[in-house]
């Protein structure tokens, strides 16, 4: 009996440091795994990439040739070669590189050999090359059945060199496209072959109008259009051809003005659309067509010269809508016309002429739950506003020139974060007229997160109201 216990004693010993042996020689593989990962197995004419996780990352390394990699030895996400000074993707460039998304944004790129993506082609979803020098598609890319997303904005392709064999190709597997230069003078009319197309990224061309027929073969498949930094002069008819389109970006078309928001073309999204962008394109007032929009969720005028906005303009909005962006549109102060829309969630005023929130502001926008007042000469705030923000929690105040935390949060009842940042000197006054401000939060259960500090004493607000208040300041809650 003696001799098993010692028997299986010693085997218990052996089996313990062979486990031992197991986990530091997995732990020591790991850590070896580690280190090839953070060590690429590449060589370059300047710095070596770095390897971490899915990425490699070559960016902004002065390289004028793609790394030559010596083996193959595991999987990433993405090779990132953005930012370098690239010509020319000779064949086989790829040969020992093992990814799915290849980045080659803002290099000097002028010639792709047909050869380039050899080993890649079945596996290759996503190639990146805005901003380079090509003046014709590739026609590699017909050779990449895997390719899902393509970006070749900002390179001076005119439109008969989208050659009709490659677009032709292409629309067989290709589900989001971006194109556009500023030297872009007329629409390829081979866009029609990416039949599959579901998202649609147009930046910048000299062309005044689209065709009519722009869009008519990807009607019932696209999803989300951008169409951006143009010399439209008019929102495209072409759009009342699209039935599933659900997301539009329509920005920075400075020749649009209002006249140029077509009612006729958004005839096919009455029900559709949810988001909308209709920045920096010189309007002075809402869309008439924005009535006809009754699934419109989201809406952004942003960057316009907005100024006044009625009670009528206002009405054109659907009821559905709960993200309203009015950044940057000269208003001098919260338009009251927006108590007509009391299903709004986020609201942003930032970077307008605001100088005060009044009682009379806000009214009936029991839903509100962000509202973004920062970058504005903000001076005073009502202490009887916000009595119908129930459901407000985040008020962003950075940038003002409030000089006293708002006492109107006494009406706001599930506030989580007041923002009183200044990139600048701090403003706020922190004396025992913020007793309040401790009482409230104690109400609150000191749930209400405050960033932003003190003028009149080295700390944050929010440390003075919780620690110091109660020290140095007569309370009564």
């Amino acid at each position: 009996m003696l001799a098993t216990y010692y028997q299986k004693a010693i085997i218990c010993v052996f089996t313990f440091q062979s486990l031992v042996l197991l986990t530091t020689s997995v732990s020591l593989s790991l850590q070896a795994t580690f280190e090839q990962v953070r060590h690429c197995p590449s060589y370059g004419p300047t710095a070596r990439c770095h390897c971490e996780q899915t990425v490699i990352e070559c960016h902004t390394r002065g390289l004028t040739t793609v790394p030559t990699f010596t083996s193959k030895p595991w999987m990433f996400r993405l090779l990132d070669l953005e930012n370098n000074s690239i010509s020319t993707i000779p064949a086989r460039a790829f040969i020992n590189i093992n990814v799915t998304e290849i980045d080659l944004r803002d290099n000097q790129i002028s010639y792709i050999d047909p050869e380039a993506f050899t080993s890649l082609h079945s596996q290759l979803t996503s190639l990146d090359l805005r901003g380079n020098m090509l003046t014709v598609l590739p026609a590699v890319f017909s050779k990449m059945s895997s390719l899902n997303v393509l970006d070749v904005s900002y390179n001076p392709i005119p439109a008969n060199n989208f050659t009709d064999t490659v677009m032709r190709e292409l629309g067989d597997f290709i589900h989001e496209f971006h194109f556009g230069d500023p030297s872009l003078d007329e629409w390829p009319t081979t866009i029609s072959h990416l039949q599959a197309l579901q998202i649609l990224k147009f930046y910048e061309g000299r062309m005044s109008r689209l065709p009519i027929t722009a869009f008519s073969n990807f009607k019932w498949q696209l999803r989300k259009l951008w169409i951006q930094n143009t010399h439209l002069i008019a929102v495209p008819i072409a759009l009342q051809d699209l039935k599933s389109l659900y997301e539009l970006h329509f920005d920075n078309n400075v020749l649009v003005e209002d006249a140029g928001i077509l009612i006729p073309a958004f005839a096919g999204l009455t029900s559709t659309l949810q988001t909308l962008s209709l920045e920096n394109n010189t309007l002075t007032t809402f869309p008439l067509v924005l009535s006809t929009l009754t699934s419109l969720a989201n809406l952004s005028l942003s960057n316009n010269d907005l100024q006044f906005v009625s009670d009528q303009s206002i009405g054109n909005i659907g009821s559905n809508l709960t993200t309203l962006n009015l950044q940057n549109c000269n208003l001098d102060r919260i338009p009251g016309a927006l108590s007509n829309l009391p299903g709004l969630i986020n609201l942003d005023f930032s970077y307008n002429r605001i100088t005060s929130i009044e009682k009379t502001d806000l009214q009936n926008m029991h839903n509100l739950q962000t509202l973004n007042v920062s970058y504005n000469p903000l001076q005073y705030v009502s202490k009887n506003t916000f009595t119908d923000l129930n459901y407000l929690q985040d008020l962003m105040l950075r940038d003002t020139s409030l000089e006293f935390v708002p006492e109107a949060l006494h009406n706001v009842p599930q506030l989580q974060l007041l923002d009183l940042t200044n990139e600048g000197d701090p403003k706020i006054e922190c004396n025992c007229d913020l007793s309040w401000l401790y009482c409230y939060m104690q109400r609150i259960g000191y749930s209400l997160r405050i960033r932003g500090a003190c003028f009149t004493i080295e700390m944050d607000i929010e440390e003075y109201a919780e620690n110091r208040i109660p020290v140095v300041c007569p309370i009564d809650c």
